[in-house]
């Protein structure tokens, strides 16, 4: 069941991290709210707890790929950042500048492709909702639902600098 989820392995540099492929255990601490989902999904699928959150696992890594995998594209890091942005910056208190520095998007001449006023939109967004709706309104020129917030930011985002491409696959 392990094996049926494709992972990308374009990652050579993290190989160095680790020098043997054995398994790993490793102790954390989880909301008791997740652990009941996480309780409720592998009875649900009659598996073991522990099969669930290697999935989990599994799934948030491909989702997050373009953060370690030095051989993805600018692209595939500006559809993470308007897909999970907002979330990562919630959850890990990141500020524009953090933003910024993991997502480490520079052209050629070192310049950086995503301008800082969307580094600061995303990461405001989850702090200050009002905030960010409003300078979106401003910006689109539309009213913003307050529940479309993160699609419309989403949006917003994949439009400016992939024109033409939805970013809903990530």
């Amino acid at each position: 069941m392990a094996n049926s989820i494709p992972f990308h392995d374009s990652t050579e540099h993290l190989k160095k991290l680790i020098d043997d492929d054995a398994m790993r255990s490793i102790s954390f601490r989880i909301h008791v709210s997740d652990y009941g989902r996480l309780r409720f999904l592998s009875k649900k699928l009659r598996i073991r707890n522990s099969e669930v959150f290697r999935l989990l696992v599994r799934i948030a890594l491909e989702h997050l790929a373009p953060l370690y995998d030095e051989s993805t594209t600018e692209e595939s890091r500006l559809v993470l950042l308007a897909t999970l942005g907002p979330q990562l910056a919630s959850y890990f208190n990141y500020d524009a500048a953090a933003l910024k520095a993991k997502f480490r998007w520079r052209s050629a001449d070192g310049q950086f492709l995503v301008e800082d006023e969307d580094f600061e939109l995303v990461a405001t967004c989850g702090v200050s909702n009002n905030l960010v709706k409003r300078r979106l309104e401003g910006i689109l020129g539309l009213d913003i639902a307050i529940e479309d917030l993160h699609d419309v930011l989403h949006d917003y985002l994949i439009e400016k600098y992939l024109p033409g491409h939805s970013g809903r696959g990530q």
